[in-house]
């Protein structure tokens, strides 16, 4: 059962009403978890950048399960590199589905990937 704790953040518990003193009330959103009903603070908000670790509330996106900001070029490179990135099974699907054999058991590291391409004169 939750407890509603009317205009408190249900992180905090600071007071996010107009007026509070704090400037909470600004950027507010009702929420709820397990255990209080109220509303979450532009603070608690916060997602942090899993690259250069600073918080921020809107700017973020995720790129293969990383969060990363979208203020700082450094995170925007590193998410490029992110998306440039294609795992060995990813690469074993695409084989696969091109060239009509499946038995792709024996490909379990990048050098037998390598050695695999080569035997097919595969060119990347």
């Amino acid at each position: 059962m939750l407890i509603d704790i009317g205009n408190n953040c249900i992180e905090c518990l600071r007071d996010t009403s107009f007026g509070s003193g704090e400037l909470l009330f600004v950027n507010r959103i009702p929420s709820d978890n397990d255990k209080y009903s109220g509303y979450l603070c532009p603070e608690c908000q916060l997602i942090e950048c899993q690259i250069c670790d600073q918080k921020v509330l809107d700017e973020w996106e995720t790129v293969n399960g990383i969060i990363f900001c979208t203020i700082n070029d450094t995170c925007i490179e590193e998410s490029n590199k992110e998306k440039d990135l294609i795992t060995l099974d990813e690469v074993k699907y695409i084989i696969e589905k091109s060239i009509s054999f499946s038995n792709f058991e024996f490909i379990n590291d990048d050098q037998d990937l390598k050695d695999f391409i080569l035997r097919m004169e595969v060119k990347l």
